[in-house]
């Protein structure tokens, strides 16, 4: 959802414009309630109307001054894994400059789709833009990686900017050239030779900690199956998972989505609990589980309940699209759960 907060007359009217140009599939346009038409919706005060929007929103744009939008967003910033983009641009639509969240949020992507559609100039300041270097979280959120600790992205991007050496190692293989400033290391004593300091991991695992500073990029394709007795609540459900998920060195992260039996679609505790990691949670019927082959632990009493012989880890497998097994059955107060590793591809 892509939120415009016009001050001007101008500004309404240039508001209109990208309404029209189908930038998004929805662009929902506030006005100054003193200069407002049907054209969009009124507004008088800037805080109130943000309370509202802002944690429904991917981007806002401001149309006005940029002093005003700073001041108006300050007092709802958190960080940039949560914080929407944040766009500003003139009434006469000359320039589009994104202000917050260029990477993570995509404001400087919106920007220069604004700028494509209306034909202003986007002004870019990220430094990594700029010299058309390496930007981590770019690559991660092209490639749907989890990044473990978001503080170490400006590091990793200072020294690529500054031309410091700066490790590479990826537990799976990545199309493409590896970028100027990263060091392919194949073995760990390269890392002491070079004198690197810094790394970029791509692992599935937390561990083993590679490099003094480390920016850990993990694959958030784990399938959980799970099996359950009716009535088990969410909070019972995510305790079970993360502790389960942590003891075998996963993060809840990692997870995409949450699969089982069909006769559990209406489970309660599970649809709340995959709305909670804003996951899917899919079903299979039993003719469906029984199709597929593969080393799984079978129970005659399950059989005979629900007419599979393993519900969690054959739809974790299902769900996985025929994925590796991370973590067989285990059972826990009248719950089961197990997890499979999706194939990817990561690419540069």
């Amino acid at each position: 959802m892509v939120y415009i907060i016009a001050f001007t007359r101008a500004g309404i009217v240039l508001g209109k414009k990208i309404q029209q140009s189908n930038m998004v599939e929805t662009v929902v346009l506030f006005g100054w309630y003193k200069y407002v038409q049907e054209d969009a919706i009124p507004f008088a005060h800037t805080k109130q109307l943000l309370e509202k929007i802002w944690k429904k929103a991917d981007a806002i744009v401001f149309i006005g001054a940029a002093g005003i939008a700073v001041r108006s967003i300050a007092p709802f910033l958190t960080d940039k894994v949560n914080d929407p983009a944040i766009l500003v641009m003139d009434e006469k639509g000359k320039f589009v400059i994104p202000i917050l969240s260029g990477h993570l949020g995509g404001a400087n992507a919106y920007a220069e789709q604004l700028a494509r559609k209306i034909g202003a100039v986007p002004v870019i300041t990220t430094a990594t833009d700029c010299n058309q270097c390496f930007a981590v979280d770019l690559f991660a959120q092209k490639n749907g990686l989890w990044i473990a600790d978001w503080h170490e992205i400006k590091e990793i991007s200072s020294r690529i900017l500054e031309k410091e050496p700066v490790g590479w190692i990826s537990e799976y293989d990545v199309e493409g050239i590896l970028p100027m400033g990263l060091i392919q290391i194949e073995e760990k004593e390269q890392i002491q030779s070079f004198h690197i300091e810094a790394g970029v991991v791509i692992a599935s695992k937390m561990e083993p900690v590679y490099f003094p500073l480390e920016c850990r990029l993990l694959p958030k394709n784990l399938v959980i199956g799970v099996g359950c007795r009716k009535g088990k609540s969410l909070e019972e459900l995510e305790q079970f998972f993360v502790q389960q998920l942590e003891q075998h060195g996963f993060q809840k992260q990692q997870v995409n989505k949450i699969v089982s039996i069909d006769r559990k679609q209406q489970e309660k505790g599970l649809i709340e609990l995959a709305k909670k990691w804003k996951i899917p949670f899919l079903t299979y019927s039993s003719d469906q589980l029984n199709a597929v082959e593969g080393d799984f632990s079978n129970s005659d009493f399950v059989k005979q309940t629900v007419g599979t012989s393993n519900v969690c880890e054959r739809s974790a497998y299902l769900g996985s699209r025929c994925g590796k097994k991370r973590m067989k059955k285990t059972a826990r107060d009248g719950m089961t759960m197990a997890v499979y590793e999706e194939a990817i591809a990561i690419s540069f």
